[in-house]
């Protein structure tokens, strides 16, 4: 189920239950001991908090560290609660079935937001790069309608590989650049950053739920009626949804949604 705002049922059903729905089990921000005083703790703590499962051990968060395109991958499922459409395959080589990263990279796989290399390779254990998170970022969110400038940054070129995907997360406010106004898209991640983007992805989506529950008459500025079901009935049941963050059940909104279409 990708990601598409411009469709009420499946954008309402996942902004207004992924926070925290998760079946995923980790620890509580309060237990990670280095990142009291970070400048990105408030955003850890929030994913954190939110019931995602930090792959890389407990207690310790080593925000500095760098982060693997396994590791991420993980991390974006987990937030949107991606689920598999069918049995375990493996998708990739060099993702054997018996990691546990396989399922997460199976399902991003499926959803279309992670490809392999020219060698049908998706290398989990390399470093992921800023622009890569930012090539994720725009595959899942390809339908969010941007309402930001345009920004652009110094060593993104309209000729990078990336440009498309670097310009379209930076104006979705989920990445950002340096203050050289450079983006660096070659530099691996931190662990930090990352978490900072999740916890950007998670309020963007979030954000768009109650945009779409305060509206009368649209759901999205320029979005058209959508085609599945009358406006007036998905907005009944949109408004019948009692909004709580955090405590919201994926399954339960969805039913309540197709219910009415």
């Amino acid at each position: 189920m990708k990601i598409n705002l411009k469709k009420g049922i499946v954008a309402t059903t996942l902004t207004c239950s992924l926070l925290l729905s998760s079946p995923f089990q980790g620890v509580q921000a309060a237990e990670l001991r280095d990142i009291q005083g970070h400048w990105a703790q408030e955003d850890i703590a929030y994913v954190v908090n939110n019931g995602i499962q930090i792959p890389f051990g407990n207690e310790i968060f080593a925000p500095k560290d760098e982060i693997t395109r396994a590791e991420f991958t993980s991390l974006v499922v987990q937030a949107l609660q991606y689920e598999s459409d069918g049995a375990s395959s493996q998708v990739f080589s060099d993702v054997p079935l018996d990691l546990w990263y396989s399922p997460d990279i199976q399902i991003a796989f499926e959803e279309g937001i992670i490809q392999g290399d020219e060698k049908g390779l998706f290398r989990p254990d390399d470093l992921i790069t800023r622009a890569e998170i930012a090539t994720i970022i725009h595959r899942t969110f390809s339908d969010l309608d941007l309402i930001r400038p345009k920004v652009s940054f110094r060593d993104v070129g309209q000729k990078h590989w990336a440009y498309d995907s670097i310009s379209f997360a930076s104006q979705a406010g989920i990445v950002v650049g340096h203050r050289d106004f450079t983006f660096k898209p070659i530099q691996p991640a931190t662990r930090a950053e990352a978490f900072v983007m999740i916890s950007r992805i998670l309020r963007v989506v979030f954000q768009s739920c109650h945009q779409k529950l305060n509206q009368t008459s649209r759901f999205w500025n320029g979005m058209k009626q959508p085609p599945c079901s009358p406006l007036e009935k998905t907005q009944q049941s949109l408004m019948s949804i009692q909004v709580k963050p955090f405590k919201s059940n994926v399954h339960t909104v969805l039913t309540m949604l197709m219910s009415n279409h």
